[in-house]
């Protein structure tokens, strides 16, 4: 699959957004954060504007690719601005004539107060999440992306386990995973998450020196990116002598795996996030760990590592058809030992797609 494929219908995913804009009672709807900008046009830039009105849509972009964007954009007109993308932003809103102004709010106080100053007489509404709603539902292409992104994670991934021996540090394994990835052409989703022993008890451990015990716990959490979109996995191991692993280690092993089991079997069209969430919390906590599971249950990946929806106790989101989220709880022991596993599924109608193949049962490496 290559990124022409990927992106699918882009005049699609134009008419979505002036349906919006329509609905919304809005002139048009002025986008400058990059990953939009990829969704809406096709092509990455560094330094864009995206300017969708009732009755046009326009993709400006500066010199340095401006040939580049008339040869590859042909569902949006392709004009030049300078670099100054704020300064440019009033340009084309008074060329549409532009009253009221749908924008983005996570723009920057600096890049806003630009473009207010530009435009004194047009009203300003918050509309971020025209692109956020659609950007939560994938398209046929995106998941099969994603589906062959997760299948090539978990192909490193095995590979990482087979070579593993008991000398190599954290450090030592992300590269060799880091390695086997750029060696297929792909790069890093995100900065590769490999703990050993108490190390596993850290959400968000940075690879180091230490080396794994027997008895101890290993956890990769991993993905890549490929064709602009993201994959996300993790699975907990157990490191030599089986006599040496600790019984409280292996219940919380088997909790965690319960409780994403129980979690994805209520994930289907229509599910709160919020409910699929206590599913998995609930667990843990009547098991005697709700302490030790602080973040939330999942999150949508696609052309971002997190993106909407949010499976977590404050999510006030409902999934839909075609959404893909990571399910991913655990327990972590702090100075002792922590597990979570991590699976990408895609929502149907009926209940969901797991993404990934690997097993999840107990399992020991040398």
């Amino acid at each position: 699959m290559n990124s022409a494929t990927v992106f699918g219908n882009l005049q699609k995913r134009v008419a979505a957004v002036r349906r919006e804009i329509v609905r919304r009672k809005l002139d048009g709807l002025l986008i400058h954060d990059p990953v939009s900008s990829l969704y809406l046009s096709g092509f990455p830039c560094s330094n864009s504007l995206i300017y969708i009105s009732r009755s046009e849509s326009l993709f400006a972009t500066d010199s340095r690719y401006i040939t580049k964007a008339q040869t590859s954009i042909t569902h949006l007109d392709v004009v030049l601005m300078n670099r100054d993308a704020s300064a440019e932003a009033p340009k084309l809103a008074a060329r549409l004539g532009t009253r009221q102004l749908g924008f983005e709010e996570q723009e920057s106080v600096r890049f806003f107060r630009t473009l207010q100053s530009g435009m004194p007489n047009v009203e300003f509404h918050e509309a971020g999440d025209i692109l956020r709603n659609l950007r939560m539902v994938k398209s046929p292409e995106e998941v099969a992306q994603i589906r062959a992104n997760q299948k090539l994670t978990e192909s490193v991934y095995k590979q990482a386990i087979s070579d593993y021996k008991s000398t190599m540090t954290e450090t030592v394994i992300k590269k060799i995973i880091c390695l086997d990835m750029v060696s297929r052409g792909v790069e890093e989703a995100f900065s590769t998450i490999v703990a050993t022993g108490p190390n596993t008890a850290l959400p968000h451990a940075v690879p180091s020196s230490r080396r794994g015990r027997p008895g101890e716990f290993l956890l990769i959490d991993m993905g890549i990116k490929a064709n602009f979109y993201h994959s996300d996995m993790t699975r907990t191991v157990a490191i030599g002598d089986k006599q040496k692993l600790d019984s409280q280690s292996r219940e919380i092993y088997e909790i965690v795996r319960q409780a994403q089991e129980l979690a994805i079997s209520k994930i289907k069209h229509g599910a709160k996030c919020a409910e699929v969430d206590r599913a998995a919390r609930s667990y843990i906590a009547e098991a005697g760990y709700g302490d030790a599971f602080g973040h939330g249950l999942g999150h949508g990946v696609g052309l971002e590592i997190h993106e909407g929806p949010t499976l977590s106790p404050r999510s006030t989101e409902v999934l839909k058809e075609g959404m893909v989220v990571s399910v991913e709880p655990g327990i972590y022991l702090p100075g002792k030992a922590g597990v979570r596993i991590e699976d990408l599924v895609v929502v149907t109608r009926d209940g969901c797609e797991n993404l990934n193949r690997l097993p999840k049962s107990f399992k020991f490496i040398a």
